[in-house]
């Protein structure tokens, strides 16, 4: 026992413990008004806790609410119970994840009228640090801000068929003026052949502007490529605009264009003609 009357062991079982409520049945009763776990603490059946559990920093005083804080990571591998059963969690203001969130279903994002306009968003922070997310240090040209990635199951793994990467372009900042930009890059699993398997494939990139380097922004359609047709449609033609990829052509009302640029309908040309750089009438 120290100077604070408190016992301490290296190892203490007890096969009922209470604390803050009797313990039912006629149980013997054991009660403490805070409980301290320097190091593990394993539960083998049900825990009730009527007041607040503080997990790995030291407890203040709290609003006896039932509060759970968690200073470092919260590992459930079996279902969460808000209330009595199984249900959805629901959170009234933010969830900050410093690391990874694993969710089995879907996710939704709900919002009013009467609530502040930027309220309803999911953000992704990136900071140059090497050791801390919190640190704020200028990020670098071409860095990852982050990404949304979708996988499906293969009966042994998961496949990556698709993702959609924010990147920086250009970081640069004077004091009277920003340059900075980003670039959009959606990566989607194609490009297979009788011969060579697919893979990620940049289909459609949107920004990239680098003033320093002289590049504006763009818009870029199968960046990588691929054997990979575009298509636009109107009210009442399927290809009112396509790109056969394959045979390098572009046909207007039509999808099997035979030379480089076919055309199904009419022309009209206001300015001049020219046929090999000579003006034609």
């Amino acid at each position: 026992m120290n100077s604070n009357s408190i016992v301490q062991f290296d190892k203490i079982e007890i096969k009922n413990i209470s604390i803050g409520k009797k313990y039912e049945k006629g149980q013997p009763e054991f009660q403490t008004k805070d409980l301290s776990v320097l190091q593990d603490l394993f539960v083998n059946r049900n825990a009730n806790i009527l007041k607040n559990l503080v997990i790995g920093q030291e407890a203040t005083t709290g609003n006896d609410t039932g509060a759970v804080t968690i200073k470092g990571s919260l590992s459930v591998s079996g279902n969460t119970y808000l209330g009595e059963t199984v249900q959805t969690t629901e959170i009234r203001n933010n969830i900050v994840v410093k690391d990874k969130l694993s969710i089995a279903g879907s996710v939704t994002l709900s919002s009013y009228q009467g609530e502040t306009p930027d309220s309803d968003y999911i953000e992704f922070r990136k900071t140059a640090s090497n050791s801390y997310d919190d640190h704020q240090i200028q990020v670098t040209e071409n860095t990852s801000l982050g990404r949304l990635i979708f996988k499906g199951a293969n009966n042994g793994g998961w496949d990556e068929y698709a993702n959609i990467i924010i990147a920086t372009s250009d970081v640069t900042q004077s004091e009277t003026l920003t340059e900075k930009s980003s670039k959009m890059t959606f990566n989607v699993l194609s490009g297979a052949t009788v011969v060579e398997s697919s893979s990620l494939h940049n289909l459609l990139s949107i920004g990239g502007e680098n003033l320093t380097a002289n590049k504006l922004a763009e818009i870029v359609i199968n960046d990588d490529g691929i054997a990979a047709d575009f298509r636009i449609e109107s009210t009442t033609k399927e290809n009112m605009f396509f790109v056969d990829s394959v045979n390098n052509r572009i046909g207007i009302g039509i999808s099997n264009p035979t030379v480089d640029l076919d055309v199904d309908g009419d022309i009209n040309i206001s300015g001049k003609t020219y046929i090999n750089s000579i003006e034609k009438l």
